[in-house]
């Protein structure tokens, strides 16, 4: 009879232990159904270790390395290089010498024996950054001096008809040429990493060129001529662009390697058109 009494509390208890198996396994469905849902970046779940690294290198990072905000300055300097020069050498070569008294030049020829393009050139600059992206700054621009040397030839004949009728005198022309002026440029910066990033710029610059040739007599035949020499200048508005990349070694400091373009430079009727390219190193402080 105990056994009897005792078997009902044994289902019972079996009984209390499935509702108690049924109660718990509810509540987890519970929990997993208000869950937060899945976070995914690119289409892929964040959970994977992979998604996670790729999240943290093109968002985290790049925001966490910012550029400098406020004012800086810099100087750079570097090689200058004019291009488009044998273009405008029809300006340069254009001059000749003067006639002696009672002879007029019937006609010329003339060619450019030699022509620098490469010279030093250098930046001021002062620039505002307004965030980890865009800023601008504006400043002097230098960019030297290249030279040229050509030789020609002049046909001349009497102005009253006076014999002899014709006279070649030869002569040699040498050039001077140079650049400077104001610019202001946007800028667009990338941060690579603590240390690294990579800028834009675009903008204008306020150019002034000058142009300086000097034609005298030269051998073999003179002829009488007499040297001239002159100088012309054209100041005007032309854009220039350039990137480059920054590299911090400490705080506040920052050293600058930049390829920068200036084009549309000059006149097409005096000094001719041309433009410069400038590849410079330099260094940055900011407050």
């Amino acid at each position: 009879m105990r056994v009897g009494r005792e078997a009902p509390a044994e289902r019972a208890g079996r009984h209390v232990n499935i509702r108690v198996a049924q109660t718990h396994s509810h509540a987890v469905d519970a929990r997993r159904r208000t869950s937060a849902p899945r976070v995914t970046f690119g289409g892929k779940d964040m959970r994977d270790p992979r998604t996670f690294v790729f999240f943290v290198l093109c968002v985290v990072a790049p925001s966490a390395v910012a550029a400098p905000h406020g004012w800086y300055v810099a100087i750079d300097g570097g090689q200058s290089h004019y291009t488009g020069i044998a273009g405008a050498s029809r300006q340069w070569l254009s001059i000749t010498p003067l006639p002696p008294q009672g002879m007029v030049v019937v006609s010329s020829q003339a060619s450019l024996q030699r022509s620098g393009s490469n010279d030093t050139g250098y930046r001021l600059i002062v620039g505002y950054q307004f965030n980890r992206y865009f800023g601008v700054e504006g400043g002097f621009s230098n960019f030297g001096q290249v030279q040229g040397d050509g030789s020609g030839s002049v046909v001349m004949a009497p102005v009253a008809g006076i014999l002899p009728l014709e006279v070649i005198a030869t002569y040699a022309d040498s050039v001077k040429l140079r650049v400077r002026g104001w610019e202001l440029a946007g800028t667009l910066s990338w941060p690579l990493s603590q240390r690294w990033s990579l800028f834009g710029r675009a903008g204008i610059f306020d150019s002034h060129t000058e142009l300086e040739v000097a034609s005298t007599p030269a051998p073999p035949i003179s002829g009488g001529l007499i040297s001239k020499s002159i100088s012309v200048s054209n100041s005007k508005w032309v854009p220039t662009y350039g990137v480059g990349v920054n590299f911090s070694p400490a705080d506040h400091w920052a050293l600058r390697l930049g390829w920068n373009r200036y084009v549309h430079l000059g006149d097409r009727d005096t000094t001719g058109r041309f433009n410069v390219n400038l590849l410079s190193l330099g260094v940055a402080y900011a407050f």
